[in-house]
Parts: C-alpha cells; structure tokens; sequence
C-alpha cells in the first residue's frame, strides 16, 4: 500500500490486496507484531525510576498491569523489562568501574607523586580514551630507555569492547616492562593522536628514537604525526601471518619459493642486495607478479631488516 498526501489529506494511491495479511483480531494480541513491540520512552524511564527502587521484574509488571488495566494489553512482556533491566545493571556497573579507577589513580598518586594518568571523555560525557602511568616507568624512560618501544593494540577486552594500547620498553637486561598503559574506544587516526600526545606529555616531551608497531594504517598515520622524528617499524609477525594467509595456494604450488623468500628476507645485508635478490625471486617465480607478494615489495622499508641495520632495534622485529 502506498500513501500519498493530498491537498492536506492522506490518500491511499496504490493497493495490491495480495499482499496483505489479516488483521490482529484481539487487541491483546497486538504486542506480538514486530512493529508494536517494544517500550515506549516514557514507560521507559518510569521503569527505570522503578529498577532504581530495587523493584523485581514482576512487580514492575504488575504495577503496569494496573496503569493498563489488564496484563494482556500491556505492549510487551516480562521478557522486554527484564532486558532492560540487564541493561541498566551493565551501564551501571561501567559507570562504578570508572568511578573506582579514577578512585585507585588518585590514590596511586598519594604513594607516587609521579604517577601520571588522564582520560579523554566524549560530549555525551562517556570515557573515550585513558592513559596512566607510574614514576618509575616515567624515570626510566626519560633517562635511558627512550630508544626504542613497542606499541600494540591487539588485545581486546571482554566487557567493554576497548582495545587494550600498552606501550613496551626493552632494559639492559633484554626484559620487555610497561612504559604506560592505554585505552581507546575506536583505532583511529584521532584516537591515536590523543594518546601518543597524552604519551608525551607524562615523558617530558621526549620522543621515542625507535618505535615498532602492527601494521596499522591509522597508527602509522598518527605516528608520522606526533612522532615526526621516531623510526617506525612494522612488526614481522603480523606481515607474515598476513602472507600466509593470502598466499596459502600458492605456496603450496611452489614448495621452494618460501625458503627462497625467507632467505632473500633475512640474509640481504643491504637494501642494494634485496633489491636483487628480490628481482631474482621475480625470475624464478613468475607467479609472483600482481600478487600480496608486490604489496609487500611496496611497504619493504618498513619491515625488511635491512633496512633498519643502522638502527637500535635490540633483538627486536615483532611486537
């Protein structure tokens, strides 16, 4: 049925009787259509006055039962209030946990003076970003292990679907420790600038010499940007992963082409000696061509080993 209006007045202009269905016969059954469920806001938020007041979910449907006069034209179930009442639990259970770690920073902050943390919120005042980090680790930065950090954002966690962002420095001793620690909402461009600037702001200004990373576009950009002078570096493993997966079949076809890509990888000493390895390989294996293989030809600089001999990466090419 199409409706068009006309003069002020709604009239129907097309009509397929075919297509129709039979009309609800009982007004009782009428909350069972996909198109009359739900609540409405203003029982809405009255609910939610009565889930404040610690009311269960049959009371709160029996006192709706009154307002309606009947429990069978009540608009939706038990099921619909006991949704929301999930709901509000899980809002504010997030809302008592970021209450509680602003609570645990500040009381950090009594035993650490140097204990630094700050957190972004949205306009709807809901936390969008956070950073914290210790004394120690700002120390240590600062005064010796600023050469080289790993940033990754591969960990998610559970409940509130926020990439974990910890940023990793290597000792003297070859030990990886936490040089700060990060959340984001969403792995953007902006998200990363807040918190790179964030990064800066607790290390005195001093920018990482060397900084490895996952193959992230938005960090990268974000990277070249508050990081201008720092090295970037792509972490192998994730590039590699990336190939086998896209270049399984082909593998399989060629059982020598990947000792051969490794070795042209790992054992050219100069960017001069991957090039030819690299246009060797192209010889041998014609199927190379327009392949995953040229992508990674296009981004070698920022993961070939070569290519980061003259810099302090200590043992380090994966995240």
């Amino acid at each position: 049925m199409v409706v068009k209006l006309v003069d002020g007045r709604w009239e129907v202009v097309y009509y397929v009787g075919e297509h129709n269905h039979k009309l609800v016969d009982k007004p009782s059954l009428k909350k069972y259509l996909r198109s009359h469920q739900g609540i409405p806001p203003e029982e809405r938020a009255f609910l939610t006055h009565l889930h404040n007041c610690n009311l269960t979910t049959g009371r709160m449907m029996h006192i709706m039962s009154d307002f309606y006069g009947t429990e069978l034209i009540v608009p939706y179930g038990t099921k619909h209030i006991t949704n929301l009442k999930t709901m509000l639990n899980k809002d504010a259970t997030k809302e008592g946990d970021m209450i509680e770690t602003v609570a645990y920073f500040k009381d950090q902050q009594k035993d650490d003076p140097d204990f630094f943390y700050k957190i972004k919120y949205d306009e709807e005042d809901r936390v969008e970003n956070i950073f914290w980090v210790d004394g120690a680790a700002r120390k240590a930065y600062v005064e010796a292990y600023h050469d080289c950090i790993s940033f990754d954002t591969t960990y998610m966690t559970n409940m509130y679907n926020m990439p974990f962002a910890p940023f990793i420095g290597i000792n003297r001793h070859g030990q990886s420790f936490m040089l700060g620690c990060g959340f984001v909402r969403q792995e953007m461009a902006s998200s990363f600038d807040w918190l790179f600037e964030t990064f800066l702001e607790a290390m005195n200004g001093i920018t990482p010499t060397n900084i490895i990373t996952d193959q992230d576009i938005a960090m990268a950009q974000s990277i070249k940007k508050m990081f201008p002078t720092s090295v970037h570096r792509c972490c192998r493993w994730h590039i590699m992963k990336k190939a086998q997966e896209k270049l399984g079949s082909m593998l399989a076809r060629n059982p020598g082409l990947s000792r051969d890509f490794n070795e042209c990888v790992d054992f050219s000493l100069t960017p001069e000696e991957f090039e030819t390895r690299w246009n060797a390989l192209l010889l041998k294996y014609e199927g190379m061509v327009d392949t995953h293989y040229e992508n990674l030809y296009n981004y070698r600089a920022t993961w070939v080993p070569c290519y980061f001999k003259h810099q302090f990466f200590p043992f380090l090419q994966s995240t």
